[in-house]
């Protein structure tokens, strides 16, 4: 977590790596496009600076705006002395950034409405609904509570948590799609309150495991296999493309899909993790011939 950082120049000097597997990855994915897709070259490049060359590029223009205003998110955070405070700016964005994903979806003319939700898009706010895009900062709040604040629940419990919050998140989803097929609303995107409420839970699970014991062996394994995240991420369209295509060509029905997603998630993971060193490898290669420089 950047929690402690502060405005330097070591610090602004990081954003250069995350820049720079993105670009790799723009040039991966855009020769895939142009060679299996037909998509233009100049397309492609103009689509390096709108974010649209890798499908997934939207993360690093939203961290990049978070990466900009972490050192005043952290101003913000530590001046707040007490917990009190803090849960209060915590609560404040969730009510901001989250809570219109529940309360601004719903038809309110008709009591009849509430037993078929799915019959209408059009909705009645209730509360703000423009602070919605600012779900990051809520996110990076959420991770620095849980840093300072964990909840120290064992694991049973965590999971029982996660499950549960999972559960609840699917009926909420299949009550507002019943009669229908799924509808991918605001109460079903990653910055739903539903969504938000899993990873907070997601989160202390994750932080509150003893990964001080494991061996250093394992964490250096660790530490590289989280170093190529970010370029699988941003080149997994290659693989989603090219493995859900052929799926597609088969054309078999849901079920047989549903059957394969073991098979297919892990395929589209290691082929990703893998042209994802490859990446981080030319990556280093090119840092190293210009720190010489």
């Amino acid at each position: 977590l950047l929690k402690e950082k502060t405005l330097s120049r070591k610090y602004y000097s990081r954003i250069v790596y995350i820049l720079g597997i993105y670009v790799l990855a723009c040039i991966s994915c855009g020769l895939y496009k142009c060679l299996c897709m037909d998509e233009s070259l100049k397309d492609m490049v103009i689509g390096v600076f709108s974010y649209r060359t890798a499908a997934y590029g939207w993360y690093v223009e939203m961290y990049i705006g978070l990466f900009l205003l972490i050192p005043f998110l952290n101003m913000i955070y530590k001046g707040l002395e007490t917990q009190k405070k803090r849960k209060l700016l915590l609560l404040t964005f969730l009510f901001l950034t989250a809570m219109p994903s529940l309360l601004n979806t719903w038809e309110l003319g008709s009591l009849s409405y509430f037993l078929h939700p799915s019959r209408s898009l059009e909705f009645d706010p209730l509360i703000p609904n423009c602070w919605r895009g600012l779900y990051p900062v809520t996110f990076y709040f959420m991770g620095a509570y849980l840093k300072d604040y964990p909840l120290k629940l064992k694991t049973g419990k965590h999971l029982l948590l996660i499950g549960l919050s999972a559960i609840v998140f699917g009926m909420f989803c299949y009550y507002r799609s019943y009669g229908r097929s799924f509808i991918g609303a605001e109460w079903a995107e990653h910055r739903s309150i539903f969504c938000t409420v899993l990873s907070f839970f997601v989160f202390s699970f994750l932080a509150e495991r003893p990964w001080k014991s494991i061996g250093p062996k394992t964490a250096k394994i660790l530490s590289k296999l989280s170093s190529w995240t970010l370029g699988a991420y941003l080149c997994s369209e290659i693989f989603d493309r090219i493995v859900y295509g052929i799926l597609m060509e088969q054309g078999y029905p849901m079920l047989k899909r549903m059957a394969l997603f073991p098979l297919t998630v892990g395929t589209v993971f290691l082929c990703s993790m893998t042209l994802s060193a490859i990446l981080n490898g030319i990556y280093n290669i090119l840092a190293h011939l210009f720190r010489k420089k």
